[in-house]
């Protein structure tokens, strides 16, 4: 299996709950939480994941400034994305679709 393809899936099983919007539902701000400050956190990554950490990273900037072109960059074409229940069967799915949505969330 491709490992960008791997790395990719893995990380949107593991930040769908937290950083991808689910759908059309507005969120609180009393339910989102301030404090938490990424520039004070303190990662250890094993030397032969450092470049998977950064293909999702540089996929996380992406989404939340909304630049779907550089965030699809990131994704291999062939990706398969799961998310509340449904599933985007490709980069050019996810990027025509519930993209747009993760991008404003």
């Amino acid at each position: 299996m491709n490992t960008k393809l791997l790395v990719i899936a893995l990380a949107s099983m593991l930040a769908t709950p937290t950083v991808f919007a689910h759908g059309e539902e507005k969120h609180e701000p009393a339910a989102m939480a301030t404090g938490r400050e990424a520039a004070e956190a303190e990662l250890n990554v094993a030397p032969a994941a450092v470049d998977a950490v950064a293909t999702v990273e540089r996929f996380a900037i992406a989404l939340s400034a909304g630049d779907l072109s550089k965030a699809g960059a990131e994704l291999d074409p062939g990706v398969l994305i799961l998310e509340s229940g449904s599933v985007e069967r490709s980069r050019d799915a996810y990027l025509g679709g519930h993209a747009k949505s993760d991008a404003a969330f």
